[in-house]
């Protein structure tokens, strides 16, 4: 794969069970850190869902969010502060080596 996204969108595929449609929808708020779950709006059928998600995918995403989006992207589709996406990275990081969220 080329890209740390590709790689997270792949994770989250074969570690979530999520179909590459359902992927492609998702958004950033979408994603439950501390919870380690992703929100589905738009499954098949259009029926609405928490998919608990494995480690390997936040440990994409960490790579992701810390190399090729260091910096939010104000769009209609994505409202995250910069504030946010700077503590998600560390936040992600935490919960894919197992400690828990807010605690060091």
């Amino acid at each position: 794969m080329r890209t740390d996204r590709d790689r997270a969108m792949v994770a989250l595929m074969l570690h979530g069970g999520l179909r590459r449609c359902e992927v492609l929808g998702l958004r950033f708020e979408d994603v439950q850190v501390g919870d380690r779950r992703v929100f589905v709006a738009e499954g098949k059928g259009g029926h609405q869902r928490l998919v608990p998600v494995s480690a390997v995918f936040f440990t994409a995403l960490s790579s992701y969010l810390a190399t090729e989006r260091p910096r939010a992207v104000d769009r209609a589709n994505d409202r995250a502060t910069n504030r946010k996406l700077e503590r998600t990275p560390k936040l992600v990081t935490q919960v894919a080596v197992g400690a828990r969220p807010g605690r060091s």
